[in-house]
């Protein structure tokens, strides 16, 4: 089930009207394609989307909407869910960036906390 509140352009009056609370997020393009899922993680709407707009609005025209809740987790596990659903399997694409490089952070810390072989073989 999608975000059901109303799209909003990400300008600092809107971003300042957006509750301190947790949630989840959906930011898309002037025609409303979707860009990106985002959840506050132990953060805040707010500052969650603040930060977006502090980064890439300059880019270009953004619009946002939310959904406030304390499971965002789980919630933002939904939303992708349902993308997925309706797009081909595929994420939006700044998700996709965002899943490669958690992989890759992933794959790199258990690559250097992994025991040397040369450690293994003394075991």
């Amino acid at each position: 089930m999608p975000i059901k509140n109303p799209w909003l352009k990400l300008t600092l009056s809107s971003v300042e009207s957006v509750p301190v609370t947790p949630g989840v997020y959906e930011v898309a393009t002037l025609v409303r394609n979707t860009l990106f899922f985002g959840r506050t993680n132990g953060r805040n709407l707010r500052a969650c989307l603040g930060d977006i707009l502090a980064h890439q609005a300059r880019q270009r025209a953004l619009y946002f909407r939310y959904e406030e809740t304390p499971r965002d987790e789980h919630r933002y596990r939904e939303l992708l869910s349902g993308y997925k659903r309706t797009h081909e399997g595929s994420v939006p694409p700044l998700n996709g960036r965002a899943e490669n490089d958690s992989s890759r952070a992933e794959a790199e810390k258990a690559e250097r906390t992994a025991p040397s072989p040369a450690l293994q073989a003394v075991s």
